[in-house]
Order: structure tokens, then C-alpha cells, then sequence
């Protein structure tokens, strides 16, 4: 079956962000396997992809997203081009967060991560039908017959979808720039858009999930700079605490250091929401970026520095962690 054109190895992340996270002339990227924990150099061509991923069949005939997903990409390489040059959000159009929106909702659903998760949901579902007694031939009645081809077109059609199912999602949310030093830098993980929610679960779904209230989604797009997209909810406190504190210092009421620092980073947190200027995280803001990055990675995680000792540390401590997040069917 021909795909006249199409390249055959196909990326789930897109090449132009792998190259981000590159040194050398080559952007030769330093690679770590979740399961293994080993380490490797290679190209941003020969990872985060696989052969034929967005191809399917359709009553024989042979179809592909892969050009579609090249021309978004395509768009969407200049705009954080721009971003990364003028160093802040107030560089975005409408248009630019309309596009950036839409790509991320496209790849929060178009990586491995993504499809395995669905396949291992459908593979629970499908055990829990059995032990309810109910047929193989009956779950093949229902859409439940899995194999390679119908796995990958449920998943296309997910990925189609998305812009209009999830895309308003990310323009909702908060969007402010991150930024890390060269020394300490950003990781990126092989399903970049990772998730972390500070409040606890009130229901059997639990507190992760896009439209979760307090949601925080987060997307590295340089060793240096990231994209954090907050809750509103996370905004409206932010605002809050920071009225709270400037009232506080024109009364020359005394605080500690331990209070002055607290509300330092919280002043500066406000200040990068409002303007659009780079947060700059600490150490330990760093450490929690890079291990939801690592944690929500299927199997890889690139960095632009040969130094993984901190996601050693991360999958260490949980043999679950050493794949990607599954969703358990009770």
C-alpha cells in the first residue's frame, strides 16, 4: 500500500522542539530511557517516533494525518520562534494563541503516551465485559475487536477532533512564560504536555484532567523557557494574595525572612501573570517541572545536558513510574 509522499517514520513529538533541546552542530540530543535508565546520544530524527504511526485503513484504502500534522507544525515553529526571540507572552497575536491552542490540543493527544493509555483503557474495559460474561463475538458487536489498525484510527480520529474538543480548553487557561537557567535547565518528555494539580481529589476521576478545577499544564519549549497554562482559579488566587501582601508592606507591619520570601516569589509570580514577562523558577521549581516531565514521558526523555541523575531518582521510586500514566478501571 503506497502513501505517495508521506514520510514513513512519523514524529509524535514534533522534530523543531526535539532540535530546541539540541547542542552541536548536529543538535545531538542526550536521551534517557524511563525503563532501562539508559542514556544515549542521538539526532532529533531517529527518536519520538515510529514507523507509520498516523497511518490507517479504511475499508482497504490506505489514509494518513502525517501531512496535516506537518502543516500545523509548520504554523506553529515560527510562533514560538517569535516567542523564544522577544522573550515574552505580550509577543503573541490572538492569532498565535489560537494556533499554539489548537497544536496543543492536537498533541496532547497525538503522542504514544496517548495511545497506549487508550489501548490499556480499552484492554480493562473489555477484561471487565469478559468477566461479566460477556462474548468475544458480542464485544466485536459493540467495537470492542482491538488490533493495530483500529487502535491507530480510534486514536486519529481523537487527534482530528481535538482542536474542536480541547483547543477553547487551552485558551481558557493562564498562560505564563517560565524560564530556567542554562545550568539547571528544562527536560522535555516524550508527552510534553504534563499535568499537576495541588488540590485534592473530590471524586473517583481525581484531580488530573484538563478541565479540572486548580489544573496546571505545563510545556517546555527550550532548555530555557516554558509554557505554563494555569486554572483561572489559580490566576484569581494569585491576585489575590498579591493585593494581600502589598496592603500588608504599606503597613510596615514586620514579617519574617521565611514570610518575606514567600511573598516575594508570589509578587513575582503575579507580576510575570500580568505583564507576560519570564517567571524565572527556582531550583526546586525546576526539580517539580522536570519530574512531571519525566513522569508523564512514556519511555524517553531528552535533555540538553548528559546529566539524568534526577530521573533516575524520579523512576526509582515506583516501577509504574518507569512507563507512562494509565487510568485504572475499578
Amino acid at each position: 500500500m503506497a502513501y505517495d509522499g508521506v514520510a514513513k517514520v512519523q514524529h509524535y513529538v514534533p522534530q523543531f522542539l526535539l532540535r530546541n533541546f539540541g547542542t552541536g552542530k548536529k543538535d545531538q540530543l542526550h536521551v534517557f530511557n524511563k525503563a532501562s535508565e539508559k542514556t544515549f546520544l542521538s539526532s532529533a530524527r531517529n527518536v519520538a517516533a515510529e514507523s507509520r504511526f498516523y497511518d490507517f485503513e479504511v475499508d482497504g484504502v490506505g489514509l494518513t494525518i502525517e501531512p496535516a500534522l506537518s502543516r500545523l507544525e509548520t504554523a506553529v515553529k515560527p510562533i514560538l520562534v517569535k516567542l523564544l526571540n522577544v522573550d515574552s507572552l505580550g509577543a503573541l497575536t490572538e492569532e498565535d494563541r489560537v494556533t499554539l491552542a489548537n497544536f496543543f490540543a492536537v498533541q496532547f493527544v497525538r503522542t504514544k503516551a496517548a495511545r497506549v493509555a487508550a489501548d490499556d483503557v480499552e484492554r480493562q474495559l473489555r477484561e471487565e465485559m469478559r468477566r461479566r460474561g460477556i462474548r468475544d463475538e458480542q464485544l466485536e458487536e459493540i467495537g470492542f475487536a482491538a488490533n493495530k489498525n483500529t487502535s491507530a484510527a480510534m486514536t486519529i480520529n481523537t487527534i482530528i477532533k481535538a482542536p474542536q474538543d480541547y483547543g477553547y480548553t487551552f485558551m481558557e487557561k493562564h498562560w505564563v512564560l517560565l524560564g530556567a537557567p542554562a545550568k539547571d535547565p528544562f527536560v522535555l518528555g516524550d508527552h510534553p504536555l504534563a499535568m499537576h494539580n495541588a488540590r485534592p481529589s473530590n471524586d473517583i476521576w481525581g484531580n488530573i484532567g484538563l478541565m479540572v478545577p486548580g489544573i496546571e499544564i505545563y510545556f517546555p519549549i527550550s532548555p530555557v523557557r516554558a509554557l505554563a497554562m494555569w486554572c483561572p482559579t489559580i490566576r484569581d488566587e494569585l491576585r489575590r494574595y498579591a493585593i494581600g501582601i502589598r496592603a500588608l508592606r504599606r503597613s510596615n507591619m514586620p514579617q519574617s525572612k521565611e514570610q518575606e520570601n514567600e511573598f516575594a516569589t508570589i509578587l513575582e509570580a503575579a507580576h510575570a501573570m500580568e505583564s507576560g514577562s519570564v517567571l524565572h523558577y527556582k531550583p526546586e521549581n525546576i526539580k517539580h517541572f522536570n519530574s512531571l516531565q519525566i513522569i508523564h514521558a512514556e519511555s524517553l526523555v531528552f535533555s540538553s545536558r548528559d546529566d539524568f541523575d534526577f530521573a533516575r531518582l524520579v523512576v526509582a521510586q515506583s516501577d509504574e513510574l518507569r512507563r507512562g500514566r494509565r487510568m485504572r478501571i475499578s
